[in-house]
């Protein structure tokens, strides 16, 4: 199985995608309490459109809403080709449903603590942006064509864990979304994909990296990677 494939479909999502809660390591389900909602109307374009805010709810409930948000949102595309007015919109979605900072964190290790304030801002701000770039395609073929389901949430050592699985060609793999809640919001901060988590996997990259060259060189590395992805697009 290639994972990094499969996480290049996948994590636009991520809001994910989304791409944000975490999937738990066995199919237990723990009884969560539901909120109450705020149900906000505006209109958008002589479209009047309920807005719903899903803070206080479960982490499922947060990902199945992301979802059927990117999804409203390519359904405003009459071409398979998204304007850049929805590409901004799903872009951000991706954004409202990722802790990057904590999955740059979680990604560079030890290296991290070594960082000074502007060094892991720029990094972190760097990180979101190639996931952006690179992943962009994928995600939105994804959810045109794909669905996920949602089958258990859990609540581990202070973090949730939301168990899914996903069709992918003719099997059906296994995902693990670990999600915490950043000023109130649910946000996913890490990805495992049958057992392979992103963070690690990232960290082990990183690592090896660093110790051959430097992290500067890691960075300059990265942004050259971000840069060619823009140009690309």
């Amino acid at each position: 199985m290639n994972h990094n494939k499969l996480y290049r479909q996948h994590i636009m999502l991520t809001p994910l995608l989304f791409i944000g809660a975490t999937w738990a390591q066995d199919s237990s389900i723990v009884e969560t309490t539901k909120q109450n909602v705020n149900v906000i109307s505006e209109s958008i374009e002589a479209n009047t459109i309920q807005i719903v805010n899903q803070e206080a709810t479960s982490a499922i409930d947060f990902l199945r809403n992301q979802d059927q948000a990117v999804q409203t949102i390519l359904a405003k595309s009459l071409t398979d080709t998204l304007p850049l007015e929805l590409r901004q919109e799903v872009k951000k979605k991706i954004n409202d449903a990722f802790d990057f900072a904590e999955l740059g964190r979680m990604s560079l290790g030890d290296q991290w603590y070594k960082c000074t304030d502007a060094e892991r801002n720029e990094f972190v701000e760097t990180f979101r942006q190639i996931v952006e770039e690179q992943n962009f395609d994928s995600f939105v073929n994804y959810y045109r064509d794909s669905e996920i389901e949602y089958l258990a949430e859990e609540v581990v050592e202070g973090h949730t864990n939301v168990q899914a699985q996903v069709p992918y060609e003719r099997e059906r793999i296994s995902i693990t979304y670990h999600l915490h809640k950043v000023a109130g919001s649910w946000r996913i901060y890490d990805l495992v994909i049958d057992g392979v988590s992103t963070a690690q996997g990232n960290r082990r990259q990183y690592a090896r990296y660093i110790k051959r060259h430097s992290f500067e060189k890691l960075l300059h590395r990265l942004k050259k990677q971000l840069e060619n992805l823009q140009t690309a697009e």
